[in-house]
């Protein structure tokens, strides 16, 4: 029998998955949905977030557990052991404009060759206004940023043809601080300084 939704049990990614808006979880999880690996998964704790659907490892199977990475755990209002609803994601339109702030400034002179490379990143991603996305810049470092305004607020897809517009952020309180993600308290701390 298909159910409605289902409530799975955060668990943390592995590195190689983070940043990919994909998390994983067991097919036979996703049956009791009615859905198969690459379905879109609206994700509900705090906020709701999505995701595409990839197999969770064998390690993972049988337990009722999701695999999120430290944006989405952080996205979703939600801490590894959390027990969040899973239902199947409404059908989203690919977004034409997205508005990313960040505390960074970024090198005018670079900025298209830049801006390809930060879409291309974000391509087939699932966003909505308030979320944090973490993209690895040319020059080595991660670069965080909140999502600020898409088509109508409306969350969407991210496509190749997508407007996106990064802005420096007017204050540092403009992006939430993410030194809590991930037990990095201490390191963010001495990045900061």
């Amino acid at each position: 029998m298909m159910e409605a939704s289902i409530t799975l049990q955060t668990v943390a990614q592995e590195p190689s998955d983070q940043d990919r808006g994909i998390v994983r979880v067991d097919p036979s999880d996703l049956k009791r949905l009615g859905l198969s690996v690459g379905a879109r998964l609206a994700i509900k704790g705090g906020r709701t977030i999505y995701a595409t659907a990839h197999p969770a490892m064998m390690d993972y199977r049988n337990q009722a557990m999701i695999l999120l990475d430290e944006m989405q755990l952080h996205n979703c209002g939600c801490k590894v052991g959390d027990q969040l609803k899973i239902i199947p994601a409404p059908p989203l339109e690919p977004l034409a404009t997205l508005t990313l702030a960040t505390q960074h400034v970024l090198d005018t002179r670079a900025a298209k060759a830049r801006l390809s490379n930060l879409r291309t990143q974000l391509e087939g991603q699932m966003l909505s206004v308030g979320d944090i996305v973490r993209l690895r810049m040319a020059d080595q470092y991660d670069l965080i940023a909140q999502v600020t305004a898409t088509d109508g607020g409306a969350p969407g897809i991210v496509r190749p043809m997508t407007a996106l517009t990064v802005a420096t952020a007017p204050s540092a309180r403009s992006v939430p601080s993410v030194a809590n993600v991930g037990g990095l308290r201490r390191e963010f701390f001495w990045l900061e300084e």
